[in-house]
C-alpha cells in the first residue's frame, strides 16, 4: 500500500482562502526549487467560481512554500496580476527547468474567451520569481475550440551534441477539429505547426515524453500526443496517439498509432467525450508506457501499456476488483521512492480511491484503498490531480460537491504528510 492511513487527512483550502473553482477541473505542479526560498512549493491552479456556479474568468492559484507559523497556503489571484484576459475553460500547467538561469519557471495555459461567440486564442502565464502573461503565444496560430490547452516540457538526450535538448510544448484542439502544436526552444520564441490530419479530433488532446538517459531503451527519446477520434463507425472512438522519435524507426517525423486496435480494447463512445481526457505517462523504474482512462458505457478503468512486446490492454476493474469509476481523467504517476505505479480515481460510490502496483510486478487485488472514506472527506464533485512531494508525501486535489463541511466548488486537499 503506498498511502499511508494512519497519517492521512484532508484540508478545505477554500475554507482558508476564499475562492472555489469551476467544475471544469484543477491542475497542480512542484516546483522543485523556488527562486526566493531555494525548496520545493506546492501549487494549483484553477478557475475562479461565480456565486452564481459561472466561471469568474480568473485564474487562481493556491500556493504554498512552508513559510508561516504553522505554514499554510496562500492566494494568488493570477489574471489581475498580470492584467490576462479572461479565460474559457479550466488551466492546465507544468514546470519548464530550461529556463530562468535552470531554476524553473512555471508555466500556465489556458484559453480566453468566457462566452461562445468569442474568438479563444491561447494565453500563456508564466512566474520567474514574479508573474507575466503573453498574449501572443504563436502569433497567427489557429484559435481553440474553447478547451484547455495542454502544456509540458520536452526533453531528450541528443547523443550526437551530447547535451540535453529541452522544450517547451503545447498540444491543443482547433475550431475545425484538428490539432496543433505550439513549441518554443530554451532561448527563442514560440512558434507553432499543424500536427498530421486526423479527422474529428473529439477529445481535449494530452502529451507526454519518453525519455531515458544512460541506458539504450528503444523509444527513449520520443513525444507522444494523446487523443481520440471516430473508428468512421457512429458514437465508435478509438485512442490513438502521435509520435515523434528523435532516433529510431520512423525518426524526425509524426506517426499515427491507433492504441485501440493494436491493443484490443473496447473503443469509447460519444458519451465519453470530451471530458474524458487521457492520462499517459513513462515509468520511470521500468522504462515502460502507461495510458489510463476511464470509459462510461461500462464505468471501467482502463490501462493501455507497451513493453518491448508492444502495446497491451488492463481492465483495472476487473483485474482488481475494484468500485466501478465516473467518467474524468484518472490521476497517475510513479512513487520512486515507494517503488509503485499509482492510479486514483473517483468511484461510483463517490469516494477516491486508489490503486497501485509494485514495480517488476502484475496488479493484486489487495493493493487497493478507499482515500476518503476512512476520514470522511468531503465528498469528490471532479478527478483528482496531483503528486509525490520532497519529503515523498503525497498529495491529491480536487473540488468538492455540497456535504457538512462544504460547498459546490471547494478546493480540497488529500494528503499522508
Amino acid at each position: 500500500m503506498t498511502w499511508d492511513l494512519s497519517k492521512l487527512h484532508a484540508h478545505n483550502l477554500t475554507m482558508q482562502l476564499g475562492p472555489r473553482a469551476t467544475v471544469e477541473g484543477l491542475t497542480a505542479l512542484v516546483n522543485p526549487k523556488d527562486v526566493h526560498i531555494h525548496r520545493p512549493t506546492k501549487h494549483v491552479f484553477f478557475q475562479g467560481r461565480n456565486a452564481d456556479a459561472s466561471g469568474d474568468g480568473h485564474i487562481h492559484e493556491f500556493w504554498w512554500d512552508g513559510t508561516g507559523s504553522p505554514p499554510h497556503w496562500q492566494h494568488n489571484d493570477v489574471t489581475i496580476k498580470t492584467g490576462a484576459p479572461l479565460a474559457n475553460a479550466a488551466p492546465s500547467s507544468y514546470m519548464f527547468m530550461g529556463g530562468n538561469g535552470g531554476k524553473g519557471t512555471k508555466h500556465v495555459m489556458y484559453e480566453a474567451g468566457i462566452v461562445e461567440s468569442e474568438d479563444h486564442p491561447v494565453i500563456e502565464l508564466w512566474w520567474d520569481g514574479d508573474w507575466h502573461a503573453n498574449t501572443n503565444v504563436a502569433h497567427n496560430a489557429p484559435l481553440g475550440i474553447g478547451g484547455t490547452p495542454f502544456g509540458y516540457e520536452y526533453s531528450f538526450f541528443d547523443p550526437i551534441s551530447q547535451r540535453n535538448i529541452i522544450s517547451q510544448r503545447v498540444v491543443y484542439h482547433t475550431l475545425n477539429h484538428r490539432l496543433h502544436l505550439l513549441l518554443r526552444h530554451a532561448s527563442g520564441d514560440w512558434q507553432h505547426t499543424p500536427l498530421p490530419s486526423v479527422p474529428d479530433v473529439l477529445s481535449r488532446p494530452t502529451a507526454y515524453a519518453f525519455t531515458v538517459h544512460g541506458q539504450t531503451v528503444s523509444g527513449q527519446a520520443s513525444q507522444r500526443v494523446l487523443f481520440t477520434s471516430p473508428d468512421g463507425v457512429e458514437d465508435i472512438q478509438h485512442v490513438r496517439e502521435l509520435t515523434w522519435n528523435e532516433v529510431g524507426p520512423n525518426n524526425q517525423h509524426w506517426v499515427l498509432n491507433d492504441l485501440t486496435s493494436q491493443t484490443g480494447a473496447p473503443p469509447l463512445g460519444s458519451g465519453d467525450l470530451p471530458e474524458n481526457m487521457l492520462m499517459g505517462l513513462m515509468h520511470d523504474l521500468e522504462f515502460t508506457l502507461h495510458v489510463f482512462y476511464g470509459r462510461n458505457q461500462d464505468q471501467r478503468l482502463y490501462e493501455l501499456h507497451f513493453n518491448e512486446l508492444g502495446w497491451h490492454v488492463n481492465d483495472l476493474t476487473s483485474i482488481m476488483a475494484a468500485t466501478p469509476m465516473v467518467g474524468g481523467q484518472p490521476l497517475a504517476y510513479v512513487h520512486v521512492n515507494q517503488g509503485t505505479l499509482n492510479v486514483q480515481y473517483v468511484g461510483i460510490d463517490g469516494h477516491i480511491h486508489a490503486l497501485s502496483r509494485d514495480v517488476g510486478q502484475q496488479w493484486n487485488p489487495t493493493n487497493k484503498q478507499n482515500l476518503t472514506m476512512p476520514i470522511g472527506a468531503p465528498p469528490p464533485l471532479s478527478q483528482p490531480v496531483g503528486f509525490v512531494f520532497r519529503d515523498l508525501t503525497q498529495h491529491l486535489f480536487y473540488i468538492a460537491n455540497n456535504s457538512l463541511n462544504s460547498h459546490i466548488g471547494d478546493i480540497i486537499e488529500l494528503t499522508d504528510e
